[in-house]
């Protein structure tokens, strides 16, 4: 009601746009620009960021191994490193130790067995490890980063590095000790 006592009209009007439209031009791009903000933030979150590829160098990696002591990638550079994704109940790994147990026993001193296992507790992979006797760096991946990083799906999963830490090959599922040897020697 205006002062007459009459009320008043809140249709625009001739003059100057409607608050409301002014407001909704506003509140729009705002919205949108947040919206992908956030759509970016998830997808980072997820781990859908770049991947680690052949011919490229090998992502950082900084993970507690299975004496808590860190381990960072990276200080094995000078060295062929073997690196391997796996879980102790896969069946394929499971498959996969004993080869990767016959590699670790007769690698040449410049290359390097680095095995991560993706999101287990310790006492599974400890167990894993002695039952096959393997003679290898064992990290500890327990929220999957790693695995992100390198653009791990599934495991066994094998990256050959070489000595500039550049990744040189990609191995989806189990490997064997020849293959292993085959592929690390262009590199030592």
């Amino acid at each position: 009601m205006n002062r007459a006592g009459e009320r008043s009209s809140t249709s625009g009007g001739s003059g100057s746009p409607p608050r409301q439209a002014f407001k909704w031009a506003l509140l729009i791009p705002v919205l949108l620009l947040g919206a992908a903000l956030a759509y970016a933030a998830w997808h980072l979150a997820r781990g859908d960021g770049p991947k680690a590829t052949v011919g490229q160098s090998a992502p950082e990696l900084t993970l507690a191994d299975l004496d808590g002591q860190t381990f960072h990638l990276s200080n094995y550079r000078g060295r062929v490193i073997v690196l391997n994704f796996f879980t102790s109940w896969c069946p394929p790994c499971q498959q996969e130790a004993p080869e990767l147990a016959r590699f670790a026993r007769s690698a040449s001193p410049g290359t390097v067995l680095v095995m991560v296992d993706r999101g287990e507790a310790e006492g599974p992979v400890r167990r894993f490890i002695q039952k096959y006797g393997i003679d290898a760096h064992v990290v500890m991946d327990p929220d999957n980063r790693a695995s992100q990083a390198f653009g791990v799906t599934g495991q066994p999963e094998t990256f050959i590095i070489d000595r500039q830490g550049i990744i040189r090959q990609h191995v989806i599922g189990p490997t064997t000790a020849k293959g292993l040897e085959q592929m690390t020697a262009p590199w030592e």
